[in-house]
């Protein structure tokens, strides 16, 4: 396996079926963008209403989305972009619950796909501790010269794709074998850490 899709979502307010807001990126493990997109998204009925605190953190308001798609318009494209590949996300149990909130809400298909979360293999791969492993914060430890828009979703997915791929080189192994050992979905993962791979 070579590539990989690393998605990221907004929400409108508290509610995980809420999506404002989605982006997804497909790469490879040398870094090449395979294919982008990234939609504003028309939250479901009754979940609708967008708190002050989201808007804040994503600068999406009710206007902008107004005329949007419903992610029961767009969610085939998402699903024929990842493909038989894995998924990524930094804080995949957010966007996952995401995701399946939104299947359970409009009755879409569920994300089924392996999952990885380079929030966890941070923590696997650079050993820091909780806490420390923050989108932005991981990002500037490999790219120290550049910034990012945090918070917009087409930023933040390819912000995570590429993160994987630093991920990758540093810990010196390859996409297969992250998903092999570190997957969420699928077979039973073998926590191994990463660091003795690296000795091998």
């Amino acid at each position: 396996m070579t590539s990989f899709t690393a998605i990221d979502f907004e929400t409108a307010n508290g509610s995980r079926a809420s999506a404002c807001s989605i982006a997804a990126v497909t790469m490879d493990e040398e870094g090449t963008i395979l294919a982008e997109r990234a939609d504003l998204l028309r939250p479901p009925a009754g979940l609708d209403s967008f708190h002050p605190m989201n808007i804040s953190i994503h600068g999406i308001h009710p206007c902008d989305v107004a005329g949007a798609p419903g992610w029961e318009e767009v969610v085939a494209d998402y699903l024929a972009m990842i493909g038989d590949g894995p998924v990524v996300a930094h804080n995949m149990a957010f966007d996952f619950s995401v995701w399946n909130g939104l299947a359970r809400q409009l009755g879409t298909p569920t994300l089924d796909s392996p999952r990885l979360c380079t929030y966890r293999t941070a923590q696997s791969v650079l050993g820091w501790p909780r806490g420390t492993m923050k989108l932005d914060q991981v990002f500037r430890h490999y790219f120290p010269a550049e910034t990012f828009s945090h918070h917009r979703a087409d930023a933040d997915a390819l912000a995570c794709a590429r993160i994987l791929v630093a991920e990758l080189g540093d810990a010196g192994v390859t996409l297969d074998w992250l998903i092999d050992h570190y997957a969420l979905t699928g077979a039973p993962v073998r926590r191994h850490a990463v660091a003795s791979r690296r000795s091998r």
